[in-house]
C-alpha cells in the first residue's frame, strides 16, 4: 500500500522547509502507527509518502483485509492499493 499526504505540493509553497518537514514527519509517524496496528510493515518512506507491506515478513490469510482497514485509519491520506 502507498499513502501520501494530500496537498503537500501546496503546503511546500506555503511553509518554510523546516515546518514542512515537521508536518510530513508527523504524518508519516501517524501512518506508520496505523500500519503497525493492522500488522503491516513499513518498507520505505518516499518523499511525503509511506510504502507499506501487508503479509511481510509473516503472511496472514487476511492480509488484504488488514491493508484495507489501515487505509481509512490513516490520517489525511490519498491512498492507493498499489
Amino acid at each position: 500500500m502507498f499513502c501520501d499526504l494530500v496537498g503537500s505540493t501546496t503546503l511546500s509553497a506555503e511553509l518554510d522547509p523546516e515546518d514542512l518537514r515537521q508536518v510530513i514527519g508527523g504524518y508519516q509517524a501517524a501512518v506508520t502507527e496505523e500500519v503497525a496496528k493492522f500488522g503491516g510493515f513499513v518498507a520505505k518512506y518516499m518523499g511525503d509518502g509511506v510504502l507499506a507491506y501487508f503479509g511481510y515478513p509473516h503472511a496472514h490469510e487476511e492480509d488484504a483485509e488488514r491493508a484495507l482497514r489501515a487505509v481509512p485509519a490513516s490520517p489525511a491520506a490519498g491512498s492507493s492499493g498499489n
